[in-house]
């Protein structure tokens, strides 16, 4: 149990100081506005009003109702203190760091050896597809990527 804890710890301290430097130019500036990246409404009540209703003034006036995804902004905002710009950061920011993550928890109930689940885990989360989604926008590509994972963990469980 001793190495187990001490693999990951390694693996979380070089994911986080590999990111840190990565997204260092992200953490000063304002609002993100790349590819299809949405800004965010600037308060939780908004995505509350639209999740909870029936209409949603979103749809070009048509009736449709909102997805989990606002709920799931609301509820960040909410801990954010509403706000927007870093609970955007928050969500954009964490996708590949997520990806990694999850396929080092995937491969350690899979029987990988260490050093393996670190460098399988890494190049899971950090290849060209994943850089692809984040530059190009894809955020909501990007979640369900870094999710798939834990998909695959329940399934074959």
């Amino acid at each position: 149990m001793g190495s187990r804890l001490r693999i990951l710890a390694v693996f979380l301290a070089l994911l986080a100081a590999f990111f840190l430097f990565a997204y260092r130019s992200y953490f000063g500036l304002g609002a993100l506005s790349q590819g299809d990246l949405a800004p965010l409404y600037p308060s939780a009540r908004y995505y509350f009003d639209a999740f909870f209703s029936s209409w949603n003034s979103n749809n070009l006036g048509f009736s449709g109702s909102a997805t989990e995804a606002g709920f799931f902004n609301a509820l960040l905002l909410l801990i954010t203190g509403n706000n927007s710009i870093l609970a955007q950061k928050i969500i954009f920011l964490s996708g590949m760091p997520l990806a990694c993550i999850a396929m080092f928890v995937f491969l350690s109930y899979h029987g990988a050896s260490g050093f393996g689940r670190l460098i399988v885990s890494f190049a899971y989360g950090v290849n060209p597809l994943s850089i692809a989604l984040f530059f190009g926008g894809g955020g909501g590509l990007l979640t369900y990527y870094s999710l798939f994972p834990f998909l695959l963990l329940f399934l074959l469980n």
